[in-house]
């Protein structure tokens, strides 16, 4: 039995190691889950775009899981990695300054005019990177808007 542990424990190594480095397994031998990632551009209507904070929102009731990011002054881009597959809202809330409210917006026909643009919904896959998430609506306030969760 010794002699058997011994022939097969040098071929486990560079088995374990070849896990790793294909991103199959943690140090821990857990398998990671599959993530993605979003990205777009943020066309906020003032001349510099103010700092935000900008969230992925899970159209779940619970709005988990969610993913969010911060931006600087000036940054008119933005990313999100690490969004587990799944339907998403994205939405921005600026520090200060004018239209302080935002989101990855999309128009819809109405009866009555006039009719707000309401939130798309995104749909995520497993290692997918989504471009075009743009923020593309930016208001005082909406009431349909959620809160944003709080920074960790």
């Amino acid at each position: 039995m010794t002699m058997h542990a011994r022939f097969h424990a040098p071929l486990l190594i560079p088995l374990a190691a070849a896990l790793l480095l294909a991103g199959c397994a943690t140090a821990a031998g857990i398998p990671q889950p599959a993530t993605g990632s979003i990205e777009g551009v943020i066309q906020h209507p003032a001349h510099v775009v103010p700092a935000m904070r900008i969230c992925a929102l899970s159209t779940a009731p619970t709005r988990e899981p969610h993913r969010c990011t911060s931006t600087r002054a000036g940054d008119d881009t933005y990313g999100i990695d690490g969004l587990p597959p799944g339907e998403y809202q994205v939405f921005a809330e600026a520090a200060r300054g004018m239209y302080r409210h935002g989101g990855h917006m999309q128009a819809v026909q109405c009866i009555r005019a006039p009719c707000p643009d309401q939130p798309k919904t995104i749909t995520l896959a497993a290692d997918v990177a989504l471009g075009g998430i743009d923020l593309t609506f930016f208001d005082e306030t909406r009431a349909d808007f959620p809160a944003l969760p709080p920074a960790r």
